[in-house]
Formats: structure tokens, sequence, C-alpha cells
């Protein structure tokens, strides 16, 4: 079979914080305080589900899109914008059928993402980067079939 996962939550990325240059400036006050984290939204997949001869235990082979969106809070004051991502799915689960085309499911995928890179806009660009991520799910669903 064939179907569609979207996730409405927002994932939030820890806060990574740092505090390079003069600790301090002119005023006395805090310098060069930055702080950065990335929330993953619109995570979809695209999938087909293989059922496998094991009473319930499905395959599922999927491809999933994501926008990956930037919240820093930087002392220059410049923004970095968003990026989208994109990668295979695979996973494994049990499917135990309910009544009247309902039932449960419970399932485990792994998937990978494509690089993100964003930039601040700014004639002497920062590039951010972030390569090679990786994402693990575990998942109980409720499912009509039709």
């Amino acid at each position: 079979s064939i179907g569609l996962d979207y996730v409405p939550q927002t994932i939030e990325t820890p806060q990574n914080d740092s505090n390079e240059g003069p600790n301090t400036k002119t005023d006395g006050s805090a310098a060069n305080e930055n702080s950065v984290k990335a929330h993953i939204v619109d995570l979809t997949t695209l999938y087909a589900k293989v059922d496998l001869p094991l009473g319930g235990t499905y395959l599922k082979v999927g491809y999933s899109t994501a926008t990956v969106q930037s919240r820093e809070n930087m002392s220059s004051g410049n923004s970095y914008g968003d990026d989208d991502t994109n990668g295979p799915t695979l996973g494994i689960g049990y499917n135990h059928e309910i009544a009247d085309g309902f039932s449960v499911r419970a399932e485990v995928t792994a998937s990978e993402f494509s690089d993100v890179t964003t930039n601040n806009g700014q004639t002497n660009k920062t590039e951010i980067k972030v390569q090679e991520m990786i994402g693990a799910r575990g998942t109980i669903s409720i499912v009509k079939s039709f």
C-alpha cells in the first residue's frame, strides 16, 4: 500500500550558545553572545508499505521532506535563512487489524537527510552548513484503510 505521513509538531534541536572575541563591550555589558538552534517543520513522508509473510510485520520505504528554520540571537543582529531538506526513509513495523478497516501500527523508521546551507545575507557572508543529518523515530498509530 501507499501512504502519506505528516508530522504537525515542530521538532526543535538543542540550542548552541557561543561567546567568541572580547567578552565585554566598552560600556561593560556582555559582547559576542550568540545562540542558535533549528526548528524542523512540515516533516512529510510519502511511503510504500510492503507486507511480509510474518503475521502483520511490514517494511516501509519512503522519501521524506522537511524545512529547517534557523532560530538565532546574534550579537551582530544578523539572521540566517531557512532551507529545505529531503532524503530516504526505511523502517520496519507491525500492523494489528482491529475491525472495519481500522488497525494499530507500531514501527521504527530511520531517515537520512540532504545537507542544509544558509547564510547571513551580508556582503561578508557567514555560511552555516549542516551535513550528514540522520534521524530515527518510533511511532504507534491508529490507521483506517480505505
